[in-house]
């Protein structure tokens, strides 16, 4: 049997589902494909403190467009002690709390909760995975095998090409493990993350490291546009009190996942 077929009958076997969408090119082929096969769906996506509003007007705007069955849910997970900690678990709290909280949700409604991690994500330091595993949420990509090169070619074969090839994470992986969380530091990184998607920079994350140094990350494909948002960007940096902060251009794979990649490297 070929991968779409496969994921075509693995999906109708556990119909009807609800899917986490966060946006992501994983998690919105997963919900078009279901949207474009007719499986019984329907998909949530949670606003709060760890997203853009640029990311959650795009999330908008892409079930519209796509007419997808959607619904936004508010939820805060700074509300969680464990998650404001902010220790090497904390995407595993996270992933706990949001993901019960989806599950409550959407009980009465759907025989299966998803989402869209896929294989490559078995085989990093993912302590999310584990919080799904125990709340018995399934994910198609990651139990077929799915890796990131056939979710690109099926989402190519059901005409999705509007979305971001650099993954977003959310905002709480920026800061370094053990430096306690607060929702004004936060909303301070949302805010420069923000400006700087909606000036057409991807590919970049905001780091806070102990006790307070900050850094962006930069690929090295966007060098000359943050050159010529130059003043614009260090005013607000300053305004937002993240200023003196460093600037560092290398490659995507070494931006995404920083913190998860030094401490395999410890």
């Amino acid at each position: 049997m070929n991968p779409t077929k496969e994921l075509y009958a693995y999906l109708q076997h556990i119909s009807p589902v609800a899917i986490a969408l966060s946006g992501g090119m994983d998690s919105s082929t997963l919900t078009a494909f279901c949207a474009r096969n007719r499986i019984a769906y329907k998909a949530y996506t949670l606003l709060g403190p760890h997203l853009t509003d640029f990311e959650l007007e795009r999330v908008f705007s892409w079930t519209r467009r796509h007419s997808i069955n959607h619904q936004f849910l508010y939820f805060n997970p700074l509300a969680d002690k464990n998650i404001r900690m902010n220790t090497t678990l904390r995407c595993y709290y996270c992933k706990s709390a949001s993901f019960a909280f989806l599950l409550k949700a959407s009980a009465d409604k759907f025989k299966t909760f998803i989402d869209g991690t896929r294989a490559e994500d078995l085989d990093s330091y993912r302590p999310g995975v584990k919080a799904l595993q125990e709340l018995n949420v399934k994910s198609p990509f990651a139990d077929l095998g799915f890796d990131r090169s056939m979710i690109i070619d099926l989402a190519r074969n059901i005409d999705l090409s509007d979305f971001d090839r650099y993954s977003r994470s959310c905002i709480l992986t920026r800061f370094e493990y053990d430096f306690s969380l607060s929702g004004n530091l936060v909303e301070k990184v949302r805010r420069i993350e923000d400006y700087l998607l909606r000036m057409q920079v991807s590919g970049f994350r905001l780091r806070v490291f102990r006790p307070m140094r900050i850094v962006l990350q930069v690929d090295g494909e966007y060098m000359e546009m943050i050159k010529i948002l130059g003043g614009n960007l260090e005013s607000l940096m300053r305004e937002q009190d993240l200023y003196p902060y460093e600037l560092q251009f290398m490659d995507f794979d070494k931006i995404s996942g920083y913190f998860d990649q030094k401490r395999k490297e410890m």
